[in-house]
């Protein structure tokens, strides 16, 4: 068990972006992983790269954790939402 084992692995950004890196595709996408046993979920975005190493297709990833910028895009919606009204 663990990343890449589970039936949302299908949707998961950082499993698409690491796809399109092994096929030459550098790549952006978000997703959000629970770790098993956690109640919170991590928040991350994900940059991968291509790498060709001694004639393999590798991929490079960058992780950064991206909680607080979501939760303050959703205050910021949720003030704009508040003064429409």
């Amino acid at each position: 068990d663990g990343c890449g084992t589970t039936p949302s692995c299908n949707y998961c950004g950082a499993a698409k972006a690491m796809l399109g890196a092994l096929r030459g595709e550098p790549q952006v996408a978000e997703c959000s992983i629970t770790p098993a046993g956690e109640a919170r979920r991590v928040e991350l975005r994900v940059w991968t790269k291509p790498l060709r190493y001694q004639g393999h297709q590798l991929a490079i990833f960058v992780f950064e954790d991206i909680a607080e910028e979501l939760e303050e895009s959703a205050a910021d919606g949720a003030t704009a939402a508040d003064g429409v009204r």
